[in-house]
């Protein structure tokens, strides 16, 4: 991967000890998911926010005020990441966008055919997640795609802002481990590994340990070079 315009694809998981902001903010673009909001320690730049349907609804085609969208979400959303998000949802660079499935033109069947086009052995079983959607939306474009804070094994679920799971510092944690309600966490994590395995992805980022001074899990995937040179540089 080099020559190419690199595109940072940020998920939710958050790292409490391994500062990744400078990480982050060095690629050339990135794209963050539905409430994710930056300056927590997962870089400090927004190009483009991509948002699942019924999101980009309440916040642009037909935009709720604060409390609208508080009322709307405080049920599963932390109140507090809400209203960060309402206040702080604008793109910070010249390249601002706004994503929707709609638009960017993805789905179940088309990320399916796609990696069958690749020669996947995986597939999802269900409608994917927002982060997989832009990332299968990138792979039709002549860019390089990293990911960073998304899981990349079967673990605890964590994420920044949602509320049904207990707190635990600015995340949030699942009792149930790896649960995904009308997702196919499992699918999506063996998809991902495929793709960074065959060099379509550089899912580096993902294998990091949340220690101060950085290191890798222990796992077959290995990172890239790429990767290695930046946390070095």
């Amino acid at each position: 991967m080099n020559g190419k315009e690199k595109l940072v694809i940020i998920g939710n998981k958050p790292y409490f000890n391994f500062k990744l902001d400078s990480i982050i903010d060095s690629f050339d673009r990135n794209v963050r998911c539905n409430m994710s909001i930056p300056n927590l320690n997962n870089g400090t730049k927004c190009d483009g926010w991509a948002l699942c349907d019924h999101v980009y609804e309440n916040v642009i085609t037909k935009p709720l005020t604060e409390e609208g969208l508080v009322n709307r979400y405080k049920t599963n959303y932390d109140v507090g990441k809400i209203r960060e998000f309402y206040t702080n949802k604008k793109p910070t660079s010249e390249y601002s966008f706004f994503l929707e499935p709609r638009t960017m033109g993805v789905n179940k069947n088309i990320c399916n055919d796609l990696l069958r086009q690749l020669g996947s052995p995986h597939i999802f079983s269900k409608d994917p997640r927002m982060g997989y959607l832009v990332l299968f939306w990138a792979l039709q474009y002549d860019v390089e795609i990293y990911v960073s804070n998304w899981s990349i094994t079967d673990e605890e679920r964590v994420t920044y802002y949602v509320k049904q799971y207990q707190t635990l510092g600015c995340g949030t944690k699942t009792n149930t481990p790896y649960e995904v309600p009308g997702h196919d966490a499992k699918s999506e994590v063996s998809i991902l590994r495929w793709l960074h395995q065959n060099n379509h992805i550089d899912a580096s980022l993902c294998l990091l340990e949340d220690e101060e001074v950085y290191s890798f899990i222990k796992d077959e995937l290995q990172p890239t070079q790429y990767i290695i040179d930046k946390l070095n540089s």
